[in-house]
């Protein structure tokens, strides 16, 4: 069926209405007649090219059951549903903007109903779609609407098969097809799934399949009859697609005879001609790749023989592409069948391509740049090859989080280069106002728009993790629009040719990229040149008489950012040049090069070399400067030995001193002999494997203050039994086959290993040890960890050692599972922040604008600092330095990022509870005092995601009236675990084993091994199954007993070789415990198991044992609901099923209620939270009043009363328990 068929021969309105009916989309009419555009939305601009506008229907539920009301624009407030909106307007080729400017109006007219709008314009229809936004953000009067979604430009007589696609997922049909939960027979089912389509998630998921499954057909025919390197394969195929697409993007400016479907087109004509079968990629497709995008269509006849006579004089003004994307490379070398290009376009003539990029305002339902640039990260840490199925570590940075973070981190950027020059308030107001307040801004303030200019200009941003770019396209977005203001405030407005002029020098001077990705790394450098280019209009003398595309292989590298090595050495040329005076002839070379590179970075036609010649020469280049650092050691070690007067220091030369001398020769030598590994390396391979200091030689080598400004990324989520040298694909490959685990657990714990020295080796302070007494005995500690905790997921050592590459005024900002603000591994982060950083803020929000399987946030800080402090200066030191803030938003970062609402945010300096964000702030001493175990003399670990930012408003509210009423449970009891037996079968006996070895009661205690078995909130010995063998005498004080036999039988099943048993003076005397006051479980799951031990037992370590040292502390306090709700923002969280881990150090800031009051005691069983409470499960849990059960209610009543908590707060903290229950549980069950 023909959607848009009666578009053709009916009246508009009439098209329109054919249009839902076919869609099966019902509609409540509400007039077929026009009304005039400014009784719709007031005396606007946008009206100038509105004709006609039809507030024609609106989906409400009740017309999904036949019932249609009488509705009319005047009583529409009344109602809720989707409105529908048919528009003519008056131009033939409306720009996006234009449409996207008048969806924004009308939405804004109507704030209870969405409105979806179908323009016709010339013989073309657009579809477009406004997010709504469910908060009502106080501070931005009346903004209710959000992202604008169109797909534009849809041809009525020649409908683009990729524009009938997406416009058939509109369908009723279509949306429960791929929703299966989504019935659509509300207006909101209908909603969401349109909006589904309208986010481009779905057309991303099949672009996505569509790829895969034609890349692996690929690969699979080139591997391995034509290729037989695997890799060579996959890469090949990739690099034809991504040509391919490319092509698809840019021949939408008609720079390639004048047609937007060139390719396709040429396709065709191939088909069409008398060519020999399967010669198209030889002869038709290659010929276009690799001479005429190149320039040498001219020279090469078998192009005038082998093509039609249209094509000889157009091909020779084919725009010149060189760049490296249409190099012939050794992946190259193979030929693909007619059979598989017509899959190849049938695959690209499925879909519409468009070569903007989209904003943080407008989505473009077409594949664009980001679009592709998703798919990519997609896939990105999958093997590389076909037939693995990898952990996918990549989440894919939406444009908000991107918008967000650039534009805050340039905040603090030019905070530190103009501390004195701007105000922050003016700095937030530049960075995130849209461009025409930024006018108005720059020539309120006067601003000395020279310096300004050269400050941006100056900024060097490094994205370590680069992926497909998006980070580092935000980035050059954002200085381009800074710069393009402040030329338009002193008369320069800016050209489509002087922005493509000023982002070719922002990637040359200003951006850096690296990911370990080598094709990754490809699709950055594509979107790089698509974002150039995409609003640049170029005469065709322009487009063939120079390269129009920078070559970017030196502004974004394939490498591992984690570890730069030679061989199997670590290598940095900041750490050689540690204490040595920088060669002035070596730098002289050294910046003799970078301006080179730069030269033909920016500008090839004008460089006097080529891409060859400046590799060649980046090898020489380094190779002298090695050399030179060899002679330079070769002529201290002659200085040394010669004396030059360093023995007078000493009464003889055989003193014994001077084996200082002769270990420092030894030093020297050995430092040559790794020299000289490296200079072997380079001669084998003939190439410099990555390494920062050496591919970015301008940041590093040359700048006094090296560094860059800004560190920017959003590092891969790979969990720690998975984190493995990713550099290699197909060892990558063979390692996460089922078969290898064994050894990929090997090579995964060396890994780490070579992780974690890293980092102690970029930071040699963490080694630091301190002597402490514990316990009454003398020890030595570890002031932080004698090594990276190896639970530590891969982000973590993105998080310790990128900020190494910042300058000292540097700025670092990483988007990143928010697991370490609350995990044990965490704590060392947590530590090193602290001390030597100045953590600005953490950012998170309850709104998520992407779905990713991991929870993200946000977080700024400066450079490392506190790097040099002596061994006595570390042991003592306590962090200070500005206040923190951590920032829960209660929309999302398209909303947050708003001048005035970042600036509102930036003067609390107290914690802030506001409609729609809330901020606790904390000094650096509070949080390390908050996370510091004086028992173990060492910061442990603190719970700031718990408690700072996913914590409920009444958690803050119980803080402030509970002062000294609600201590914390490390105040007044010691909590530990239970009993470690090291061998559980052996130590605990049920009552057929007692029965059986006939064992004496005096070795048995009744003892209870699981949560399971604590079904009340009080013990009992009775209902105990279990009992602990518990002997401490020594064998011979037992002779003749049934207990020795059991010992005997035990060793002789090997049971004291067991490491914890072998390490006791008695394998089989299990260390004496007291019988705790209370104890609760380590994992617990949605019940509220506080029980208190009335019966004195036992208890095996998956319990936790409570010692109050505060006997005026009644245990039954701890039973209050307070407790649980403590327990949700304390506990590890995503075990399997959902439970909840309560490790004693992730609970020691449970509230505990500590007056002593007379309370009453829970003497019965323990039932969910939910029947506690009163809730039903099944349905959300702020629609219901909570009734807890009455003992509960009692004893909860008596402890509110105290904190004179009003009604609802009292409700608050049921509503706020049972949901983190409810939600921890159902994202378990989500998975």
């Amino acid at each position: 069926m023909n959607l848009l068929h009666d578009f053709n021969n009916k009246p508009f309105i009439e098209a329109v209405q054919s249009f839902f009916k076919n869609l099966n989309v019902p509609v409540n009419e509400i007039s077929t007649a026009p009304a005039k555009a400014i009784d719709i939305i007031g005396d606007n601009k946008c009206n100038e090219i509105i004709d006609e506008i039809f507030p024609f229907g609106i989906v409400t539920d009740d017309i999904f059951i036949e019932v249609e009301n009488n509705i009319t624009l005047k009583n529409i407030n009344d109602y809720e549903g989707v409105l529908l909106f048919g528009i003519l307007l008056n131009v033939k080729t409306p720009t996006r903007t234009q449409i996207a400017d008048i969806v924004r109006v009308i939405n804004r007219q109507f704030t209870r109903t969405p409105v979806v709008i179908i323009f016709k314009y010339d013989n073309k229809l657009a579809f477009a779609n406004c997010e709504r936004i469910q908060y009502v953000q106080q501070w931005r009067e009346g903004e209710k609407v959000g992202k604008v979604s169109l797909l534009c430009d849809i041809n009525i007589d020649k409908t683009h098969s990729g524009h009938l696609r997406i416009l058939d997922l509109l369908s009723i049909e279509k949306i429960r097809e791929y929703d299966r939960k989504n019935k659509v027979d509300t207006f909101n089912g209908l909603y969401k799934g349109w909006q589904n389509v309208f986010n481009t998630s779905i057309l991303n998921e099949q672009f996505y399949k569509d790829y895969q499954q034609l890349s692996v057909k690929l690969i699979k025919y080139i591997y391995p009859n034509q290729e037989k390197d695997k890799l060579k394969a996959h890469q090949g195929a990739l690099n034809l697609l991504n040509r391919m697409m490319f092509v698809y993007f840019i021949q939408k400016k008609k720079w390639l005879m004048n047609d937007k479907e060139f390719l396709f087109h040429f396709w065709q004509a191939y088909q069409t001609s008398n060519a020999t079968k399967d010669t198209f990629h030889q002869f038709w497709l290659n010929k276009v790749f690799f001479k005429a995008f190149n320039g040498k269509a001219f020279n090469d006849p078998e192009i005038f023989k082998t093509l039609p006579e249209k094509y000889h004089l157009e091909i020779l003004n084919f725009p010149y592409l060189n760049g490296g994307l249409f190099t012939k490379t050794d992946c190259d070398d193979f030929i693909l069948s007619d059979e598989l290009f017509d899959a190849i376009f049938e695959f690209l003539q499925g879909y519409i391509f468009t070569i903007s990029e989209d904003t943080a305002e407008e989505i473009n339902l077409e594949i664009s740049p980001e679009l592709l640039g998703k798919m990519y990260e997609g896939m990105i840490n999958a093997t590389d090859l076909d037939d693995v199925d990898a952990e996918n570590g990549i989440v894919y940075t939406e444009r908000p989080e991107i918008n967000f973070m650039t534009r805050r981190s340039f905040v603090e950027v030019l905070h530190k280069k103009l501390p004195k020059t701007f105000s922050r308030e003016f700095l937030y107001h530049f960075c995130f106002d849209k461009p025409s307040e930024k006018l108005e801004l720059v020539k309120k303030y006067k601003v000395d728009v020279a310096l300004l200019k050269e400050i941006i200009l100056s900024i060097t941003s490094l994205d370590p993790t680069c992926g497909s770019g998006s980070m580092l396209i935000g980035v050059i977005q954002l200085q381009v629009e800074l710069i393009r203001t402040l030329d338009e405030s002193i008369g320069n407005k800016h050209t489509p040719h002087d922005d493509f002029q000023l982002k070719k020098q922002i990637i040359s001077e200003c951006i850096y990229g690296v990911d370990i990705k080598e094709w990754a790394v490809r699709i950055a450098e594509l979107r790089f040149w698509l974002y150039m280019i995409a609003e640049a209009e170029f005469t065709t003398e322009q487009l063939t008489k120079e390269p129009l595309l920078p070559n970017l292989d030196f502004k974004l590298r394939q490498g591992n950012s984690l570890l730069q090595e030679i061989g199997s050495k670590n290598f940095s040329l900041k750490t050689l040049f540690k204490g040595r005076k920088r060669n002035s002839g070596v730098t002289k070379k050294l910046n003799d090069f970078i301006k080179k590179k730069k030269l033909f970075i920016t500008n090839q036609s004008e460089s006097e070399t080529t891409y060859k010649q400046l590799k060649e020469e980046e090898l020489r280049v380094f190779r002298d400067f090695i050399n030179e650092l060899k002679i330079e050691n070769i002529q201290q070690i002659a200085t040394i030995r010669k004396g030059d007067g360093q023995f007078a220091l000493f009464d003889s030369p055989n003193n014994e001193n001077k084996s200082i001398f002769d270990n420092l020769i030894l030093d020297i030598e050995k430092e040559n002999e790794q020299l000289q590994q490296f200079l072997n390396v380079i001669k084998t391979t003939g190439r410099i494997p990555f390494s920062y200091d050496i591919d970015f030689m301008e940041i590093f080598v040359t700048k006094e203050d090296a560094g860059f400004d800004l560190i920017i990324g959003n590092p891969p989520y790979v969990r720690q039994e998975d984190i493995l040298p990713a550099d290699n694909a197909l060892e990558l490959e063979r390692l996460l086959k089922e078969d290898n685990k064994a050894e990929k657990a090997k090579v995964s714990k060396e890994y780490k290993e070579k992780l974690s020295a890293k980092v102690y080796e970029a930071f040699p302070f963490l080694g630091t040890k301190a002597k402490t007494v514990i316990d009454g005995k003398n020890k030595t500690i570890n002031i932080y960890s004698d090594k990276v905790p190896g639970r530590s997921d891969l982000y973590v050592y993105f998080q310790l050692l990128m900020p190494t590459l910042l300058n000292s005024k540097g700025t670092f900002c990483f988007i990143i599972s928010n697991s370490w603000l609350d995990v044990e591994y965490g704590s060392f982060v947590q530590h090193f922040l602290l001390k030597h950083t100045q953590l600005y803020a953490v950012y998170d929000c309850n709104i998520r604008s992407f779905a990713a399987k991991v929870n993200t946030i946000i977080y700024f800080h400066s450079a490392v600092t506190n790097t040099n402090l002596t061994e006595n200066q570390l042991k003592t030191f306590v962090p200070s330095g500005e206040k923190i803030k951590f920032i829960m938003n209660k929309a999302d970062y398209t909303y947050t990022a708003y001048a005035p609402l970042l600036i509102e945010q930036e003067h609390c300096l107290e914690n802030t509870f506001m409609p729609h964000y809330r901020i606790i702030t904390k000094t650096n001493e509070e949080l390390w005092d908050e996370g510091y175990d004086a028992e173990t003399v060492s910061y442990q670990s603190n719970k700031w995601g718990g408690k700072y930012l996913r914590a409920p408003e009444i958690y803050f509210t119980l803080l402030q009236k509970g002062n000294n009423i609600l201590l914390p449970i490390k105040q007044v009891a010691d909590v530990r675990f239970g009993i470690k037996t090291g061998a559980n079968d052996f130590f605990y006996i049920d009552e057929e084993t007692v029965k059986k070895n006939e064992i004496e009661s005096r070795f048995l205690i009744p003892i209870i091994k699981s949560p399971r078995e604590c079904i009340q909130y009080l013990t009992s010995k009775s209902k105990t199954k279990w009992f602990l063998f518990k002997c401490d005498e020594p064998k011979n004080k037992i002779e003749g007993t049934n207990a020795l036999k059991y010992i005997l039988k035990g060793e002789k099943e090997g049971i004291h070789k067991k490491a914890s048993c072998a390490s006791r003076n008695l394998w089989y005397s299990v260390p004496s415990q007291r019988t705790p006051d209370f104890v609760f479980p380590l994992i617990n799951n949605d019940s509220p198991k506080t029980i208190i031990n009335d019966a004195k037992m036992f208890f095996d370590a998956n319990l936790n044992c409570g010692y109050f040292t505060n006997k005026d502390i009644k245990p039954q306090s701890f039973q209050s609901t307070i407790t649980m709700l403590s327990w949700e923002l304390l506990g590890m969280k995503n075990l399997g099923e959902g439970a909840i881990k309560l490790n004693p150090t992730y609970t020691k800031d449970t509230l505990i209620f500590s007056l002593n009051k007379n309370l009453p005691i829970l003497n019965r069983n323990i039932y969910s939270i939910y029947k506690e409470l009163g809730f039903d499960k099944n349905h959300p849990i702020r629609l219901q009043e909570p009734y807890p059960l009455p003992d509960r209610k009692e004893l909860d009543d008596l402890i509110f009363d105290e904190l004179e908590l009003s009604i609802e707060e009292r409700k608050e903290v049921y509503w706020a328990t049972a949901e983190l229950v409810k939600e921890r549980l159902d994202k378990a069950a989500s998975r």
